[in-house]
């Protein structure tokens, strides 16, 4: 890409018309006469903030716990999953609130248009798919508990981790180099891949992104419920049936695993889904082009990052009494 472009019909030399317009074009200053002020949104100071404590508290709780769930699998991607939310916050964010304060504009800098495109494109896939690798790995342990517990599935869930990494950042270099372009969205105070572009590039890069992230969802919204049914008819493995471990603490690890996996994806389903929808109706241009839906769409899903904590926050003090029952059991599989 030569140039920094907008992919929208707005002037990029008046900053004042581009933080002042409104989905149909119109414009509304801010103040009276006195044009444009640099002002970052106060409610993104207060997503950013929830977002960075939130995440390395979850951090710090895991550590703090690890010798009761002494980093089983499912521990394993948890963990993942908060250094993926907090790293994408830290990268992003604060190029947006240095553009909403007037300190940088994005359409000037080429490198600096990609380094943010990278990092949020980089981010929401691995979002994506460590939520999606949760819930295979949890529907092998509870629906094959067999064949889970006869494979090396520690070895293989850090070269899955590894592996979804490596991928996401494979997918989210490729503007860089050609296939696909990175553009300043409205209203200029973020980065993305063109998801508007004409060329088949454009498109064939757009396409895979948006498709993958939504067959992610609906696969993962299948395992879930394959796993909720397994686990309210009492589907248990010989093994587990033969515990000495009380009825009742195995009834808590169940309504806990449900709970998490329901919140979760619930969660995920809502903040991720409609931009998915977005960046395939801005490709397919089958409605009319509305910045303002897509900058909502974005904010929807950039919350995901400040809600996962919480939902992790609250497992680890559910299950807490649990796990040290289970610990105490080097036979039992942990969660």
């Amino acid at each position: 890409m030569g140039e920094t472009v907008t992919p929208f019909t707005l002037d990029p030399s008046d900053v004042t018309h581009f933080f002042n317009t409104t989905e149909n074009g119109t414009t509304s200053r801010l103040g009276k006469g006195v044009g444009w002020i640099p002002r970052i949104p106060p409610m993104s100071v207060v997503s950013f903030t929830l977002g960075v404590i939130g995440n390395i508290l979850a951090v710090c709780v895991l550590f703090r716990t690890k010798k009761r769930h002494r980093w089983g699998v499912f521990y394993r991607f948890v963990i993942a999953l908060a250094f993926t939310d907090l790293f994408g916050l830290i990268t992003t964010t604060p190029v947006v609130f240095a553009v909403f304060s007037g300190k940088l504009r994005l359409w000037e800098s080429v490198p600096l248009c990609h380094y943010m495109a990278f990092m949020m494109i980089f981010a929401g896939l691995a979002t994506v798919l460590l939520v999606g690798a949760m819930a295979l790995d949890r529907y092998f342990a509870i629906i094959h508990p067999f064949k889970y517990n006869t494979i090396d599935r520690y070895t293989i869930v850090n070269f899955s981790i590894f592996g979804i990494w490596s991928f996401s950042v494979l997918i989210a270099v490729l503007p860089v180099f050609g296939l696909g372009e990175n553009v300043v969205h409205f209203p200029t105070s973020w980065c993305f891949f063109n998801f508007f572009g004409h060329e088949v590039e454009d498109q064939i890069y757009g396409y895979f992104y948006s498709v993958l992230g939504l067959f992610t969802i609906f696969v993962t919204a299948i395992l879930n419920c394959r796993v909720i049914i397994g686990i309210i008819s009492g589907r248990r493995s010989a093994a587990r049936r033969g515990s000495i471990t009380s009825k009742k603490s195995r009834s808590r690890k169940d309504i806990f695993i449900t709970f998490f996996l329901v919140a979760i994806f619930l969660v995920f389903t809502i903040c991720w889904a409609p931009f998915m929808i977005r960046l395939i109706i801005n490709q397919s241009r089958t409605v009319k082009r509305n910045n303002k839906a897509d900058l909502n769409a974005l904010i929807l899903a950039s919350w995901n990052q400040v809600l996962d904590p919480g939902f992790i926050f609250y497992s680890d003090m559910r299950c807490s009494n649990d796990l040290s029952i289970w610990s105490k059991n080097p036979e039992e599989d942990r969660p």
